[in-house]
């Protein structure tokens, strides 16, 4: 991951640099550190949300340990996702989001309230 440094273009029109990186070549964005755990599991809760519905015309999102640019619905760098997981524990933030979002929407992101559910779902394919 890395790469060269995204900038962000303030409202005078003033460039400024972020905390997150972009690689072209290899395809990937790499968000800033405060962000890479809420990234993993908001990844790791559409895995499992949008597992596939023909009657929907709904894909399954598929988590794959590579990085490669095709048309099929899956994201790469599972390992990395993981690691960030890991790394980065759910912020009271990210929790009280939950909790909102289950009071409008019904719903929860298990991840959030377990983090460790990723884990036991995917850490096998990253030993």
């Amino acid at each position: 991951m890395g790469g060269r440094t995204v900038m962000d273009k303030l409202s005078d029109g003033k460039e400024v640099p972020t905390a997150a990186k972009i690689d072209v070549d290899n395809n990937s964005f790499e968000p800033p550190d405060p962000a890479k755990g809420q990234v993993a599991r908001m990844i790791f809760y559409m895995a499992v949300r949008y597992d596939g519905d023909p009657d929907e015309d709904m894909p399954d999102l598929v988590l794959r340990n590579e990085n490669n640019k095709v048309s099929e619905p899956w994201i790469g760098n599972l390992c990395t996702l993981i690691e960030w997981n890991n790394r980065f524990a759910p912020t009271e933030f990210e929790r009280r989001r939950n909790n909102r979002v289950m009071e409008l929407q019904g719903n929860r992101n298990p991840f959030i309230d377990e983090p460790n559910r990723a884990n036991l779902i995917w850490g096998h394919r990253c030993k």
